[in-house]
């Protein structure tokens, strides 16, 4: 057999010790490690071990010609499997058996069906929304934070006028910049926030406004997104009026 370096020196101390006898130095502080080195490599264990099993082997073959004759099925190593106890190997453990032992186990709750979730939807919408905006998760945002957090903090936020305001500028930048239209989503975040900002009020509440497509450009009641032009072509974004009815942010229009 193949024994490295260190082995090597291993075994040839455990053979000069062994004319010492059970005094022998090492052989005191045999380890198991030991003993499979000495049977995989020592000639004279080797030797001993044939020495004892080869009577055994002898004494067994008469036993499988009778084995034979019947039709059984008996080999030399379970012969003499009845004159050396070897060791049992345990049966290979299962894995459903150990997670069965396992005396802790994990398990997350799920709710099948969470109303408060449900009641929040259209928040957690507004969330993901903002979330997805890069712009505005930066200004709005901790990325950080638990997504219940994270959701007090946006609505904390667009609770402030102010802010309602901010945020149409920002979309009304992106319109003039890019000479476009909202999109879908910048829309719907901009009525959203609108809404959830209308929570602090009973009996009025601000909107959005529009122009009328066709229309003379008027700059008391809207803004330009084009360098020029009189007629009304397109509203890239509405404006809007806070709860009194006053007109804080005029439409961007796109005028020809």
């Amino acid at each position: 057999m193949d024994i490295d370096k260190d082995e090597r020196k291993r075994l040839v101390r455990l053979q000069e010790d062994g004319p010492k006898g059970v005094n022998g130095s090492y052989l005191k502080n045999l380890t198991y490690p030991d003993l499979l080195l000495l049977l995989e490599a020592d000639p004279t264990i080797q030797k001993l071990i044939r020495k004892i099993v080869q009577p055994m082997l002898a004494a067994s073959e008469g036993e499988e010609a009778i084995a034979a004759e019947s039709g059984e099925d008996s080999s030399a190593t379970d012969s003499v499997s009845r004159y050396i106890k070897l060791p049992v190997q345990p049966p290979p453990i299962k894995i459903e058996k150990v997670i069965e032992k396992v005396p802790y186990e994990v398990r997350v709750e799920v709710p099948v069906h969470d109303p408060l979730r449900g009641q929040l939807l259209p928040e957690l919408k507004l969330l993901q929304a903002v979330q997805a905006d890069t712009e505005l998760a930066v200004a709005w945002l901790e990325a950080s934070e638990s997504e219940g957090r994270q959701l007090m903090r946006l609505l904390s936020m667009v609770s402030e006028w102010d802010e309602v305001l901010r945020l149409w500028g920002r979309l009304a930048d992106r319109c003039k910049k890019d000479q476009r239209t909202a999109t879908g989503v910048e829309l719907q975040i901009l009525q959203a926030v609108l809404a959830f900002n209308n929570l602090r009020w009973r009996d009025c509440s601000a909107s959005l406004v529009s122009a009328q497509i066709g229309a003379d450009f008027h700059h008391e009641t809207m803004e330009r997104g084009t360098p020029k032009g009189s007629t009304v072509q397109a509203v890239w974004l509405p404006g809007i009026a806070n709860a009194a009815g006053q007109i804080q942010k005029k439409p961007v229009v796109k005028t020809n």
